[in-house]
């Protein structure tokens, strides 16, 4: 028998249209892949980024309330060190000092406890200078840190406000108020210019890389930095720089991350008596932290008006509880008491 002798078979060939195909595959693989790369390469750099302006802004703000605390320091020892027969002794020499040691203020008061301006001292240098009429007489927020520094016997800061200046230029303030003399017998006022708190007591470099502001709790901006540069300012972050006794923050010690506080049911507000103006701007979830954080037997009193400026947040905790509270308006013998206590008009008691 003889073998049969077959013709070896050939490979099959790949058609063009299947190498193309193959090769656009390949093609748009490579490109998915480096897309991917180059997108997070920059969602990393942001984050970075982010990261990093927040520890700045973290940072800036612990060294502007180191400033601030290094003045009230210096105010509560002049304070301590006034005499009461002649309180106005001396006072020119040490106030000067602290206007020379912090760029931020304005003028020094020494003001009795009626209100009246004893002494005034502006410093040597120009700067901003405050126009008489919003001096000649405190206004309501000068008043409120004055009496209560004096109630409290303890510094006060007043809530921001604006005044005008000799140039009819205005700009927002914040006043520290420290009590002096037994009784005591009046107040030192330290008039700060929020503007200038951003442009001499922040570090430079901070300053020249980003956009800078000082804003309430609402987002309305009381003071912007005069020297930035637009640098890494596309990207934002805040940090809190409460003022002593000043918001429902502090009184709830705030941990500066996340929603935190020190203080809540099981280690409650160590207060009789708490009061909580503006309730209108505290929204739903910042009332349910602050109502933990009250121990039993507390008395909290709760002030606004419903119809002012609503919470950044859900919720509209004033406007829900009064349908069910009792509400009083002031007769007009009431609201002359309540003018005579806080030294200033009340309106639409």
């Amino acid at each position: 028998m003889h073998p049969v002798p077959v013709a070896p078979t050939r490979p099959a060939r790949a058609s063009p249209t299947r190498i193309g195909l193959l090769a656009t595959l390949v093609v748009l693989l490579v490109v998915a892949i480096l897309a991917a790369a180059i997108w997070l390469t920059a969602a990393y750099e942001r984050n970075e980024r982010e990261e990093s302006l927040a520890a700045a802004t973290a940072a800036a703000a612990v060294a502007l309330r180191a400033r601030l605390a290094a003045t009230e320091r210096d105010l509560t020892r002049m304070a301590a060190g006034l005499d009461a027969a002649a309180p106005a002794e001396r006072f020119d020499e040490r106030a000067q000092q602290m206007l020379a040691d912090d760029p931020s203020l304005l003028r020094i008061e020494l003001r009795a406890a009626d209100g009246r301006l004893l002494v005034a001292v502006e410093p040597a240098e120009p700067r901003p200078r405050i126009a008489g009429r919003d001096r000649d007489a405190l206004g309501f927020e000068a008043t409120l840190a004055k009496r209560s520094a004096m109630a409290f016997t303890r510094p006060v800061y007043s809530r921001p406000y604006y005044v005008h200046g000799i140039d009819e230029r205005g700009f927002e303030v914040v006043e520290l108020a420290v009590p002096w003399g037994r009784g005591p017998e009046g107040a030192l006022l330290a008039v700060h210019s929020m503007p200038r708190v951003l442009d001499h007591l922040l570090p430079w470099a901070f300053q020249r890389a980003h956009q800078v502001h000082l804003s309430e709790a609402d987002g309305t901006i009381v003071a912007r930095g005069s020297s930035g540069v637009r640098g890494a300012g596309v990207y934002t972050a805040s940090a809190p720089m409460e003022l002593q006794g000043a918001t429902l923050h502090r009184l709830l010690d705030f941990r500066g991350h996340g929603v935190t506080f020190g203080r809540h049911r099981f280690n409650p507000i160590p207060a009789d008596l708490i009061v909580v103006d503006e309730v209108s701007m505290v929204d739903v979830c910042l009332m349910a932290d602050l109502a933990a954080a009250i121990k039993p037997g507390t008395r909290l009193i709760l002030l606004g008006d419903k119809d002012q400026l609503p919470s950044v947040e859900a919720g509209a905790v004033l406007g829900n509880l009064l349908p069910g509270v009792r509400r009083t308006r002031l007769s007009e013998g009431g609201r002359r008491r309540v003018e005579s206590m806080l030294g200033v008009g009340v309106e639409g008691a």
